[in-house]
């Protein structure tokens, strides 16, 4: 067709009433709302059969300790693709990362050297895709735990339980005695 066809096709036919010629292609794009997703076409208005939005479960603590990996089980619906995760600082760019499968798990693992320096939580995003291409994701907040109680003076963290440091020594004395 020669001319721009522009018109309104109520019979949702999409035969151009200047040339004649059936335009077959829908421009669909992916709505979301109230738990539910669909496709609207720009065109013509048509809506596709909503659908309830899969959910994503993030299994993992919820503080970790700025010196401990942060480990999390992902958990998806089945018939769902392309699966990856990412990670976010307030103070720094997001990375996305592929999960691994462990004994039959998808994990996913954020080294401790990864944490951002002066960060005290993270933020773990998973997104994935549903058979039909929505794409959809799930998000958890994690507390890098960056403060350590000794009250005890074991020097141990009390979310990892390793040994921050070792124990300070002060000479004393007394009687003539020192230690």
């Amino acid at each position: 067709c020669d001319y721009i066809c522009t018109h309104k096709d109520a019979n949702k036919d999409h035969e151009c009433d200047i040339c004649g010629e059936t335009l077959s292609d829908h421009t669909y794009e992916w709505q979301s709302e109230n738990g539910q997703y669909w496709q609207k076409c720009g065109y013509c208005g048509n809506e596709t059969e909503k659908k309830d939005i899969p959910t994503i479960t993030i299994s993992g603590a919820d503080v970790v300790c700025k010196t401990q990996d942060y480990r999390f089980v992902i958990t998806v619906p089945e018939g769902v693709k392309n699966v990856t995760w990412g990670y976010d600082f307030e103070r720094m760019g997001t990375s996305n990362i592929e999960p691994t499968i462990e004994d039959g798990e998808m994990v996913g693992i954020l080294q401790s050297n990864y944490y951002a320096s002066g960060e005290n939580g993270v933020g773990i995003t998973v997104m994935a895709e549903t058979a039909d291409g929505f794409v959809f994701a799930e998000r958890k907040s994690v507390v890098i735990n960056s403060e350590h109680k000794d009250d005890n003076k074991d020097h141990l963290c009390d979310i990892c339980e390793e040994t921050l440091s070792d124990h300070t020594y002060e000479w004393q004395s007394e009687n003539g005695q020192y230690w």
